[in-house]
């Protein structure tokens, strides 16, 4: 057979049944707009979850000091960091920002 002669053969096909065409190209095109919309809503989701994270700070690291209740009063606790140690760290971290 020719291509010309298969086309005809699918075209007289389609014709003849117009309705189950129809509904399979309906399906066809409610399948794809779906796997679209759900990727865009697992995209938009993403994107909101990661601005939340963003917003609270969860890229980033603090040092202070912890303080503890002393005689009716808060008083630092624990060894107080040096300027020379903060240097140090800076060096050796490599995801400090300035």
């Amino acid at each position: 057979m020719l291509l010309i002669d298969l086309l005809r053969t699918a075209l007289r096909s389609v014709s003849a049944n117009k309705l189950r065409a129809a509904l399979t190209m309906l399906g066809v095109v409610i399948g794809v707009a779906s796997v679209i919309a759900m990727l865009a809503l697992g995209n938009g989701a993403r994107a909101a979850v990661d601005a939340t994270f963003q917003s609270l700070g969860a890229n980033q690291i603090q040092i202070g000091q912890r303080f503890e209740m002393q005689d009716g009063e808060m008083q630092p606790m624990g060894k107080k960091l040096t300027f020379m140690e903060a240097s140090i760290s800076r060096q050796r971290s490599h995801w400090w920002s300035a």
